[in-house]
Parts: C-alpha cells; sequence; structure tokens
C-alpha cells in the first residue's frame, strides 16, 4: 500500500493506492513537484499525477503508466536533476535501464548490466 499525505494540512486525509507488490522506491519529479513513480517488487514502475487526485479520502489514485521496467525487483529509481523526462531505473537483475517517460508512453532508451544495483543518482 502507498499512502501519500499532505502534513502540512492536519485535515488532509490523503491519497492511497494499492499496488499489488511491495512498494520498493519513490522518486518525486525534480521538473514537476506533482509527479512521483513507485518502483515495485514485481519489476514495475507505475507513474502518478497527484492532480488527478480528488479530495474524497477514499479517492485511489490512478497510474498515469505502468511500465514493465525489468524482470526483477526494481530497487532504485531516480529522476535526472536536469533532463526533463529522463528515469533510471535500477534492478536486482543487476541492469541499470534509463527511461524517456515523455507523453508518458515511456521507452528504454539505454541499458547496461553493471552486475549489482541498490541504491544509485544521478551526478554531473
Amino acid at each position: 500500500m502507498l499512502s501519500l499525505r499532505d502534513v502540512r494540512v492536519p485535515s488532509h486525509a490523503g491519497f492511497k493506492w494499492s499496488a499489488g507488490a511491495d512498494v520498493e522506491s519513490l522518486a518525486w519529479d525534480p521538473h514537476d513537484q506533482q509527479l512521483f513513480v513507485a518502483s515495485l517488487e514485481n519489476g514495475m514502475v507505475v507513474g502518478f499525477d497527484i492532480r488527478t487526485a480528488t479530495s474524497s479520502s477514499s479517492s485511489a489514485l490512478k497510474p498515469t503508466f505502468t511500465l514493465h521496467a525489468h524482470d526483477k525487483n526494481v530497487c532504485a529509481v531516480s529522476y535526472d536533476p536536469l533532463v526533463p523526462n529522463l528515469l533510471a531505473a535500477g534492478s536486482e537483475d543487476k541492469m541499470v535501464k534509463l527511461w524517456d517517460l515523455s507523453n508518458n508512453q515511456p521507452s528504454c532508451i539505454a541499458s547496461q548490466n553493471r552486475k549489482a544495483v541498490c541504491v544509485m543518482n544521478f551526478i554531473y
């Protein structure tokens, strides 16, 4: 279960999403504060826009995209802080993949076997 709540507003009930798999990592888009992705233990990466949620406490966030990113647990996701719509995803399948998220139609633009991936971040 993924639950988001605006702690600046005490009365905010929050938004919930049933993932169907354990959430491993979450990353907020540095170019749009309303967007985030969650990586799952089943190899999926799911994107969300919190503007699509309603104020109802029972509202469920609907994904803007669902991506079968890897064959195993996606243990790390990171947005590029300089290049909009570029997401890196690392997995227990030992692969790092770069995804172009333009127009909510993800496409893999690079893939490399790094032997092990647990935590990652873009560094310039």
